[in-house]
């Protein structure tokens, strides 16, 4: 049963598992006895562990800093703090442009009221709307787009932001990633995922306490709660933890090193540069709100937008005359912003340029219509 919990499966993973070896079913009634008898020490394994190693963080908080001569304190990590996700396909969070920015945080915390209430003396143009156009800035999550008013309210809201002594700009600006967070939620959402549904029974709190055990401990938690039983630790359980706790050891002895470091920021870079450039392709297609920012967008999307008057270009009048006219032309195989390219055509008072492209799908009867491109299935 603890190896259930451990793997992250339930009663219809494992008897399905069963059946295919051709093996006896168990029961629900037995599994839910066996459950709770192993999630009980599992408990309190879990209790056990959590004890020792807030323990060990309130004796180090009692170390002097010498900078300052202040306690260092016990070092917290939250998480599901960000208010900006990525595209879909990489997650990272933008919202910690003010770490180690001890002003920049400050004034950050007076722009969360005054913001709402009009007032954008602290906002940053990096994210005030408002700061970027002013005529046509609306608020997105405020009632009809509409400053707050209530000064009751605002008085409150500034003594949770402004007025809390825990709420303090140096210590803030010293946060650091959420990185422990992201592993201990993704053990958890490996023994307890939400297509599961364990929360309206006890195994969900068991499944958690699994979770502590091996963020605290290791894997070699598992023989630890088997003699607790009174059953055999495992030979070949501690084998596999033994071997799993060494490729993390090594791994973690790694990431430390000037080359992994370099590494991360490469695949940074470029994964921030290919997000980028995709949303530049497709539009966003993860972040807060897009279902209803794409109902108000849409139709404004389409719009082709007019010429722009080249005489209201703040250039010099000579450059302007120097500078060159060019029209180009595209044909493509539809209307579709994912249709291919067959013609890329350019002009000018001195050049011409055309080249011809073949397409990776087919082209549409209308598109053939008014390019008279066809695609001949007989050539190779």
């Amino acid at each position: 049963m603890g190896g259930m919990l451990h793997a992250g499966i339930g009663e219809t993973q494992l008897n399905n598992l069963l059946s295919t070896m051709n093996v006896h079913c168990i029961d629900t009634k037995s599994l839910k006895a066996r459950e709770h008898e192993v999630g009980q020490v599992l408990e309190n394994h879990a209790k056990e562990s959590e004890h020792k190693y807030l323990l060990e963080e309130a004796i180090g908080c009692l170390n002097i800093n010498t900078e300052n001569e202040e306690g260092k304190g016990i070092t917290v990590s939250t998480d599901t703090c960000w208010q900006k996700k990525g595209s879909g396909r990489a997650y990272n969070s933008l919202s910690d442009q003010n770490k180690g920015d001890v002003e920049g945080m400050e004034n950050g915390l007076k722009a969360i009221v005054e913001h709402m209430y009009g007032d954008h003396a602290h906002c940053n143009r990096s994210w005030c709307g408002f700061l970027k156009d002013r005529e046509k800035y609306k608020h997105s999550n405020l009632p009809h787009g509409k400053d707050l008013r209530s000064d009751s309210l605002r008085t409150d809201l500034e003594k949770i932001f402004l007025g809390n002594d825990s709420v303090n700009p140096r210590k803030l600006a010293s946060l650091s990633s959420s990185q422990a967070n992201e592993n201990f939620n993704n053990m958890l959402a490996a023994k307890a995922p939400k297509a599961k549904h364990y929360s309206s029974s006890a195994s969900l709190g068991y499944r958690v306490d699994s979770s502590i055990l091996q963020k605290n401990e290791g894997y070699a938690y598992v023989s630890e709660v088997h003699a607790s039983m009174g059953l055999s630790p495992g030979e070949e359980t501690i084998k596999r933890s033994s071997k799993i706790n060494m490729k993390r050891k090594k791994n973690k002895e790694k990431a430390k090193t000037k080359e992994a470091k370099r590494r991360r920021f490469f695949l940074k870079q470029t994964r921030t540069s290919k997000t980028a450039s995709k949303e530049i392709r497709e539009g966003k297609t993860y972040e807060s709100e897009i279902g209803f920012k794409s109902e108000v967008t849409d139709k404004e999307s389409e719009e082709i937008p007019e010429i722009q008057d080249i005489t209201k270009i703040p250039l010099n009048e000579q450059e302007v005359i120097k500078a060159p006219v060019v029209i180009f032309d595209l044909e493509t195989t539809g209307l579709s912003r994912k249709s291919d390219i067959t013609q890329l055509a350019a002009y000018s008072e001195t050049l011409n340029f055309s080249t011809y492209i073949f397409p990776s799908q087919a082209i549409s009867k209308e598109a053939s219509e008014v390019t008279q491109f066809f695609v001949n299935d007989s050539w190779s």
